[in-house]
């Protein structure tokens, strides 16, 4: 008897281990595909990036929000100033009207009663350069711009409220977006596209990306998202174009010649990413960005035809990036510096290499937070370009916000007329809208 239960106990510890040993080797079967590898990839640089994007949610307002808002530039040139050359030309006036614009826009939205409405005021002095408004009401939208139409256009129906979840935010359908596109990459990358090859210590897995590929990547995702309802429903309410996009087979995405090969090197043993390596081929030369670390802390390379031109020590906490740039003669030549929290960002970059300098800070400050009800939100980009010690451009750029739950449209588009209504000439001013205002803006 006992002899029996030795043997069913010897019998039992050899089907779990069996089991034991299948499981992992199905486990490790399947971590050490190409496609797995780079899916694990793309989530790990996709979860890093989203860590530095979050913010607070007591900036929320969930489906009711009203922002009031401005851009201010002050802007300089001396290299275009004094520069006879008539593109150089057009360059500093755009700079000058810039400089003397007063760009001031409303955007309200209310989900529950399906209204949204967006205003854009563009004055240089007493000159109107836009005045344009956007407004859906009653499953319809209208448009109206000042001095070409005297009412608002009825532009045909839109059903954006009606297709969103009244229990989702502007946020989470941005995110669903966001995500379902990158998941829509990783299944489209076919067995195909990957190459793999073991070296002394390392498991190296890479893809080649050339025009015949990013046109099939390209159409799988266009069509992941035409077959999902969802996405389908937000992107058509935005723009209709979008899903009618036609990526042409013939068509050069890329330079004659150009490819790309992106390489992920993992351990032997679970195929734990170690070095991420992007190489970009064209007809003379090939340039390479190399990362090696992990995501606290490691170092970026970046090489021209194999001969290494900056090194760039990085390191990553949970609300900060910093890193050194140095050149091939291990020379600090710049710094990046990326600091947050929940209601302030700072970007700080510099670089001055050989004639070229760049100094560039970049802040955005959250202040009188009412949790999820108002806030007020200060943008602001200071920056300097310098070429064999001559300003290119400088100057500043601020953007002030005012948001809140307060919900207020004063329009009137009673009157309203077809879009079939608008006149030859009406309909011309429009199709030329964007560009005699950037004729404007250069003159």
């Amino acid at each position: 008897m006992k002899k029996t239960k030795i043997v069913l106990l010897i019998f039992l510890i050899i089907i779990i281990a069996s089991t034991i040993c299948i499981s992992i080797g199905l486990y490790l079967n399947r971590i050490s595909k190409p496609n797995y590898i780079f899916s694990k990839g793309i989530d790990i640089i996709r979860n890093k990036l989203n860590n530095y994007n979050s913010v607070s949610s007591d900036l929320d307002l969930k489906d009711k929000f009203s922002i009031k808002g401005n851009i201010e530039f002050d802007l300089e040139s001396e290299y275009y100033k004094k520069s006879n050359n008539p593109e150089d030309m057009k360059i500093y006036n755009l700079i000058n009207n810039l400089d003397n614009m007063d760009t001031s826009f409303k955007i309200q939205k209310n989900q529950s009663k399906k209204i949204g409405y967006i205003e854009i005021n563009e004055k240089i002095g007493k000159e109107d350069i836009l005045d344009f408004k956007y407004c859906i009401d009653n499953s319809t939208k209208y448009y109206f711009v000042k001095d070409i139409v005297d009412n608002y256009i009825n532009d045909g129906s839109c059903n954006f409220f009606e297709n969103i979840n009244a229990n989702t935010t502007e946020k989470e359908t941005i995110e669903y977006i966001y995500n379902f596109i990158i998941d829509s990459l990783k299944n489209n990358l076919k067995d195909e596209y990957f190459t793999s090859k073991e070296e002394k210590d390392k498991y190296v897995v890479s893809l080649k990306i050339n025009n015949d590929n990013l046109i099939d990547i390209l159409n799988g995702i266009i069509k992941d998202l035409k077959n999902d309802k969802k996405a389908r429903r937000i992107l058509d309410n935005i723009d209709k174009k979008i899903l009618k996009t036609k990526i042409k087979n013939n068509k050069e995405y890329l330079e004659k010649g150009e490819y790309y090969k992106i390489s992920i090197y993992t351990s032997k043993i679970l195929y734990k990413p170690i070095k991420y390596e992007v190489e970009r081929f064209t007809n003379n030369d090939i340039e390479k960005f190399i990362y090696e670390g992990n995501d606290k802390k490691g170092t970026l390379y970046y090489l021209v035809n194999e001969k290494e031109k900056y090194t760039i020590p990085v390191e990553f906490k949970k609300d900060l990036i910093k890193a050194k740039i140095k050149n091939s003669e291990e020379k600090t030549i710049g710094e990046f510096k990326l600091d947050k929290n929940n209601y302030n960002t700072v970007i700080n970059y510099t670089l001055n290499d050989n004639n070229e300098k760049i100094d560039l800070i970049y802040s955005s400050k959250y202040s009188k937070v009412n949790k999820n009800n108002s806030y007020t939100n200060k943008k602001n980009l200071s920056f300097k370009y310098i070429v064999n010690k001559e300003t290119k451009l400088s100057g500043e750029v601020n953007v002030s916000l005012d948001v809140s739950n307060k919900f207020s449209i004063i329009t009137d588009i009673t009157e309203a007329k077809l879009k079939s209504n608008v006149t030859e000439e009406e309909k011309e001013k429009l199709d030329n809208l964007y560009k005699d205002i950037k004729n404007r803006l250069e003159r």
